[in-house]
């Protein structure tokens, strides 16, 4: 019983920190490029329907590679989504200071980077948090009607736009 819960925490710590690094390039790589993304479609990948997501994926996998692959497709989608929305709110005029003062893009999107150190760790805790969470919730007898019960509440909550 001990051995594996180390297991499920390993892989909880592991996919939350490969999912936010992945996400971290990608944005990078957006951000340097002056990529237009609409991140409206990712709304629905708030923080319960990533616990809930996490649950399913704990109790409906057994193997824990799958587990493992799955936990960082989900973080890599809620870590992208909350590290492009954070860093897009930065004013353009701001952006047009930066660029002005003869940065690059590419050193524009590293400055932001630079300034969103604390929610990128924060991104990361909280991906932690969720998944470790998921996997003690996915013991439980009724793990699944919990996971799609966060799932419909997370989905309603983006719906009313209230996250």
């Amino acid at each position: 019983m001990l051995n594996a819960l180390n297991d499920e925490l390993v892989i909880s710590f592991v996919s939350a920190f490969l999912s936010l690094l992945i996400a971290v390039f990608i944005t990078f790589r957006l951000v340097s490029n002056r990529a237009r993304i609409f991140t409206h479609a990712f709304k629905v990948l708030n923080d319960i329907t990533c616990l809930g997501l996490s649950i399913l994926i704990w109790s409906y996998f057994p193997n824990k590679w799958t587990v493992f692959i799955l936990l960082v497709l989900n973080g890599f989608l809620h870590g992208t989504y909350r590290l492009f929305t954070s860093m897009n709110v930065s004013d353009k005029r701001f952006r047009l200071m930066i660029l002005s003062f003869g940065k690059t893009h590419r050193e524009y999107a590293w400055f932001l980077l630079n300034l969103h150190k604390k929610i990128i760790v924060s991104i990361f805790l909280k991906l932690s948090i969720i998944f470790v969470i998921s996997s003690i919730l996915s013991i439980y007898q009724y793990n699944r009607d919990l996971g799609f019960l966060a799932v419909l509440v997370g989905l309603i909550n983006s719906l009313l736009e209230t996250d």
